[in-house]
């Protein structure tokens, strides 16, 4: 089998996504930064991204998944997905699963974080310095078909430090109340 198939029976299919309507994007991004004083700052960004597959894009990889056959040979769609019969190259037909309205797998709609930095000097060769952020990432489908999923996280980051112009001395903590999320499946 090619490393490359439009057989959904294969093996060991690789993905390959029909786009054949279109996606379509919506959304902003927007950054800033304040300087309170000399020694302290505060920040953050948000992104807001509504991606949705369009009409005629498909996955045929998942066909197996999503095109099930009943005993009296009809093909219905398996519960959370949407199929389609598609023409292949060659003239034979095929169900395949329908990516329209769903969105693009790990792509998430709403993310955000929020900063504060602090630089203060000791004496006139050492500064102490910290920052702690706060980031969110909301939900994500894992799959293209979106029927599982990843769910939001919130992460707290803390780093503290002595600097100088020659050394510096840090200690960190990323996911300060050590709160555990799902990172991958398989």
């Amino acid at each position: 089998i090619p490393p490359f198939t439009e057989n959904p029976d294969a093996a060991a299919p690789v993905r390959i996504v029909r786009n054949a309507g279109n996606s379509k994007a919506t959304g902003f991004e927007l950054q800033s930064e304040l300087t309170v004083t000399d020694m302290f700052s505060v920040g953050g960004s948000v992104v807001y991204s509504d991606t949705k597959f369009q009409k005629g894009a498909y996955d045929g990889s998942t066909a197996t998944q999503c095109a099930l056959e009943k005993e009296n040979g009809d093909i219905v769609a398996a519960p959370g997905c949407q199929i389609i019969e598609i023409t292949r190259g060659n003239g034979s037909k095929a169900w395949v699963s329908s990516l329209e309205g769903k969105r693009p797998q790990r792509s998430v709609k709403l993310q955000w974080n929020l900063y504060a930095n602090a630089d203060i000097p000791i004496n006139n060769d050492w500064n102490l310095t910290g920052r702690v952020d706060v980031s969110y990432t909301g939900p994500a489908y894992m799959n293209q078909i979106n029927t599982s999923y990843f769910g939001e996280r919130t992460l707290t980051n803390l780093r503290v430090g002595l600097e100088s112009d020659t050394y510096s001395l840090s200690v960190w903590a990323n996911n300060l109340f050590n709160i555990g999320y799902v990172a991958n499946t398989i």
